[in-house]
């Protein structure tokens, strides 16, 4: 296995290989904790194929659409996965031509391959050099950490000059889902504060009750499988962190930062909106 490229974008003495992945060495002990730890178990137990309601091969054409770009535009690039999860959508970039790392806390992370590499790490002590990429997406992951706009900041000293970075992004909310949100949000404080098995126990219940309703009502969510609901539930009710933010406020961050006039790539979604911003080259 030819890893020059990935050696080549680490900072000394910061990784260690473990089980065909990269463990960092800012990873704390509670790593095995972390939010989206049995998610992303229950993800990999169950051999699930689509996630978040997609294929992989749907999630590849999502990408080149959020980050305006085609397979043979990224051919040879170095793409970080800032909240890979699963693996899934790395691996669908890789086959590409593109040179992958995708980067989580949680521990349930495949191993890698020639073209994608695995790093059990943290976005605010992210084990690569500045500049080092020239495409980093952070798709639903960076409102999960502790403060959204320092886990920005660090993947975006990240990009090359002329890189893209794009990020997904909750949006605040007004009427009937912000008082939805909000009973949400007070569930959730709870579940994700408790050990594991209290949090599987909420999870089944709260799963069972909307694969119940699923199947009373018509519509997208009626042909869920259970598992799919179960992994829908762990992403609503166990991160420890969950933040909103609006548009325009994102947009500062980009200009903050070093980037052109980021445009939103992704705006139809009821919940959350996509934004990409080009790194200016000095």
């Amino acid at each position: 296995m030819s890893l020059t490229w990935f050696n080549n974008i680490l900072l000394p003495g910061l990784v260690k290989p473990a089980q065909g992945k990269w463990v960092a060495i800012t990873v704390g002990n509670e790593a095995g904790s972390w939010s989206f730890s049995e998610e992303w178990k229950e993800h990999a137990a169950t051999d699930q194929q689509r996630t978040w309601d997609m294929t992989a091969a749907e999630r590849l054409v999502r990408f080149f659409d959020e980050t305006r770009t085609t397979a043979d535009s990224i051919r040879d690039l170095i793409v970080l996965d800032a909240g890979s999860g699963n693996g899934q959508l790395s691996r669908a970039i890789a086959e590409t031509g593109a040179k992958v790392v995708g980067i989580d806390r949680q521990p349930h992370l495949p191993a890698g391959t020639d073209n994608v590499q695995f790093v059990q790490g943290d976005f605010d002590h992210p084990p690569f050099l500045p500049a080092s990429f020239d495409i980093i997406i952070a798709n639903g992951s960076i409102h999960h950490t502790k403060n959204t706009l320092r886990s920005f900041r660090s993947l975006a000293d990240l990009v090359k000059p002329g890189g893209r970075l794009y990020v997904f992004v909750y949006k605040k909310q007004k009427g009937w889902r912000s008082f939805m949100l909000w009973w949400l949000d007070l569930f959730r404080f709870f579940i994700s504060r408790s050990g594991p098995r209290i949090q599987r126990v909420c999870v089944a219940i709260i799963t069972q009750f909307f694969f119940t309703l699923s199947r009373i009502r018509k519509g997208g969510n009626s042909k869920r499988s259970k598992e799919e609901i179960r992994i829908n539930i762990y992403d609503a009710f166990t991160p420890r962190y969950r933040h909103y933010h609006e548009p325009g406020q994102v947009r500062e961050w980009f200009l903050d930062n070093g980037f052109n006039e980021p445009v939103i790539t992704l705006a139809n979604d009821a919940y959350g909106f996509g934004m990409l911003g080009v790194k200016i080259s000095r």
